[in-house]
């Protein structure tokens, strides 16, 4: 194991997730296949413990690429990110008292700094995932160092598309109308 770990909410909200997108019949071939069978009967518990290893997490992001292909896996990665973020992070009151401060009329460089720095502590707060920012001009990165959907995980090209899901509605939801492109590098 990692020794590195996710709430069981974020994990919970994310098996959920892919079972609406691909069906309870392929969600229980998914978690057959990754080991994580202990899942198929009872998904972890709605709560904020820390009990999913990243390598749990990364064994079933893995197995989704397999069972679907590299780029079908990546989309039910990013949706099924989404949903973490609308369900698991965003009704944090700490989080939500946070970004109540983004003020509509500040430049969206700023509006981004500090809806990622905002979201990088929750996710300190909340989990294991290693992350930070940094402004280059008018770009924001977002910089995960420990993360649970690739941990343990070799690849030539970019993999963390729960991650990138969570980023994305985060902006979404904060920016509301205004145009920005998310980028995933390795």
């Amino acid at each position: 194991m990692s020794e590195l770990y996710l709430p069981n909410i974020f994990c919970r909200t994310y098996i959920e997730s892919l079972s609406e997108l691909i069906g309870k019949n392929g969600l229980q071939t998914c978690l057959r296949m990754a080991n994580l069978e202990v899942w198929i009967e009872a998904y972890p518990p709605p709560n904020m413990d820390k009990e999913i290893d990243f390598l749990q997490y990364a064994r079933l992001n893995q197995t989704l690429e397999d069972l679907y292909g590299e780029k079908g896996g990546q989309s039910l990665a990013r949706q099924a990110g989404w949903a973490v973020y609308q369900l698991s992070i965003h009704p944090i009151s700490s989080y939500q008292s946070a970004i109540s401060g983004i003020k509509p009329d500040d430049p969206t460089p700023d509006k981004v700094v500090q809806l990622f720095s905002t979201l990088s502590d929750t996710l300190a707060e909340i989990s294991d995932i290693d992350s930070g920012i940094e402004q280059v001009e008018n770009e924001v990165h977002f910089t995960i160092t420990k993360c649970p959907h690739c941990w343990g995980r070799q690849s030539e090209s970019p993999i963390c598309y729960s991650l990138v899901g969570i980023l994305d509605h985060a902006l979404q939801l904060t920016l509301e109308s205004q145009v920005t492109t998310l980028l995933e590098q390795k």
